[in-house]
């Protein structure tokens, strides 16, 4: 009971915190769809954080590792289901300011962000009653790693040259586009060091 109500506590903060972050940005801007633009991008960027802090923790230790242990496991699949509620109020954000600009938000270019936000919105589901580190598990985990990486890596890379309103200086985009290429390369190792470990 009380590791359900941990869970319901972060997944709260998270909530609070995106409205605090829209609340906070509606202060500086009465347009609403600037509004929403900018809520938005900056929820993306604690997407990128909660990314960041599991893909680290997975790159440091590794899975198998992460398995083996009962709290831990709770730990990964706490800040799955976090990152994953936390891409959902993004996307309400994204939704948003593509409404309020007439912007199309479904077309081709978009088919391969849609996926990784269903990867996103599913892991928890998928490893909630995955209480073992199968092969299969294993790499469906990895996939969703190396495919997650690839559409932060190319949304950061896209950005680095678009007119948008209100855009961070280029170097940020950069720096962010580095970041998510050396978790991948931690990870790459990590996926290397544990190639003999048991199952």
């Amino acid at each position: 009971m009380k590791k359900v109500q941990n869970i319901a506590l972060w997944v709260l903060a998270v909530v609070v915190g995106e409205m605090v972050l829209f609340w906070g940005v509606g202060q500086f801007f009465a347009d609403k769809a600037i509004q929403y633009q900018l809520t938005a991008r900056y929820s993306a960027r604690v997407s990128l954080g909660l990314f960041s802090g599991l893909y680290l923790w997975v790159g440091l230790e590794g899975w198998k590792t992460i398995y083996a242990s009962n709290q831990k496991q709770t730990v990964a699949w706490t800040v799955w289901l976090v990152l994953a509620v936390n891409h959902a109020v993004h996307f309400y954000f994204l939704a948003m300011t593509h409404h309020l600009l007439g912007w199309e938000l479904w077309t081709g270019k978009s088919l391969g962000g849609a996926i990784g936000y269903v990867i996103i919105l599913i892991m928890p589901l998928i490893l909630w009653d995955k209480k073992e580190l199968t092969r299969g598990v294993y790499a469906m985990l990895l996939f969703a790693f190396v495919y997650l990486e690839m559409i932060f890596f190319v949304s950061y890379l896209g950005r680095w040259n678009r007119d948008l309103t209100l855009a961070s200086p280029p170097v940020v985009y950069q720096a962010c586009a580095l970041w998510v290429v050396l978790l991948f390369l931690l990870n790459l190792r990590r996926v290397w060091l544990d190639r003999g470990k048991s199952w």
